[in-house]
Parts: C-alpha cells; structure tokens; sequence
C-alpha cells in the first residue's frame, strides 16, 4: 500500500503507547495489533468507510 509523503510524516509522529502496565494490573491484552490498526485506517480513508465525509484522495 502506497502511502503519501504528507500522511506517512504525520503517522511518524504520533504517540506509541505501552500496553505493558494494562496487561500487569488489568490482566489485559490488546485484540488487534498497531499495524492493524493503521492498516485499517489508511484502507478505510479513501473508501469514506464510517465518516458522512467525501472520500479523501492524495
């Protein structure tokens, strides 16, 4: 999947998150991976899947 230079910068930056304290006082663990999730929002962008908005196209 090609991503674009302006949204793969802006990816770059955001915050990753330990899941490590959850799992040690919560007994919890995460259902879907960072790369799934990302995977399923660049896929989901330019088809407008859950937003009323017009599709975006780079």
């Amino acid at each position: 999947m090609k991503v674009p230079g302006s949204l793969l910068a802006v990816v770059m930056q955001l915050a990753l998150m330990s899941t490590v304290r959850a799992e040690r006082e919560l007994d919890w663990r995460p259902h879907h991976s960072a790369m799934d999730a990302l995977e399923a929002v660049l896929s989901g962008i330019p088809a407008k899947a859950g937003s009323e908005l017009p599709p975006l196209h780079p």
